[in-house]
């Protein structure tokens, strides 16, 4: 038994029942993408088997019914009316606090710094 930590390009990383790491090879991943990519999201522990013997450990996803459902494609599309409408709201009050009479505020903190950097000799 173990819980998939982390999901990768080269495979993924399996934290084994004793505290131990595992690594679970790129083409097992591949293969049962979605079942990977579920045990990495619910951090349930799931059964694997070891492959090979000898320094580091790695192990497979064993066959389970959720492991040989495909994966999800794309990337899931996240829209928010009301959060979008709020950051809208929050850019026009940034608008507004900008005085007329003066430059940006970005330019007056680049004149600041240049100023405060005009005092410190550069080192040869």
């Amino acid at each position: 038994m173990g819980t998939v930590i982390n999901l990768n390009a080269f495979g993924a990383t399996v934290r084994l029942r004793g505290g131990h790491l595992a690594a679970a090879l790129a083409g097992d991943v591949q293969r049962r993408e979605g079942a990977y990519r579920r045990a990495l999201l619910d951090r349930r522990p799931r059964r694997f088997a070891a492959i090979g013997e000898g320094g580091r450990l790695a192990v497979a996803l064993v066959e389970d019914e959720e492991s040989l459902q495909p994966a999800a494609e794309g990337v899931p599309v996240l829209v928010n009316p009301d959060l979008e409408r709020k950051i809208a709201e929050y850019l026009k009050q940034t608008q507004e606090w900008e005085r007329p009479d003066q430059a940006p505020a970005f330019e007056r903190h680049l004149r600041r710094k240049s100023k405060r950097a005009e005092r410190f000799p550069e080192h040869p």
